[in-house]
């Protein structure tokens, strides 16, 4: 499970940065966020004609929220971050 959070944590963190790079009003960068973090893994449940995991374990869409409001506060107090510590996830 904290393999599975922290996938999702920094998916949307990526989602947030892919949509730092366009204009992109923060509405659409939290439906961006959350499609990067949750996307593949719902694709993969449908397919296997299962229950979404974020819908069954709710936490997966609060992580992928948490990810998001992180790289949004990070980003507007301007601190520098190593795009090389994003890699690592």
């Amino acid at each position: 499970m904290v393999i599975g959070i922290t996938g999702v944590v920094s998916l949307a963190i990526s989602g947030r940065l892919l949509a730092e790079n366009s204009s992109i009003d923060g509405f659409g960068v939290i439906v961006l966020g959350v499609l990067t973090a949750l996307g593949g893994g719902t694709l993969r449940d449908l397919y296997l004609d299962l229950t979404a995991f974020w819908v069954a374990e709710v936490f997966y869409l609060y992580a992928a929220s948490i990810g998001i409001l992180a790289a949004i506060i990070v980003s507007r107090l301007k601190l520098k971050i190593n795009r090389q510590i994003i890699l690592i996830f």
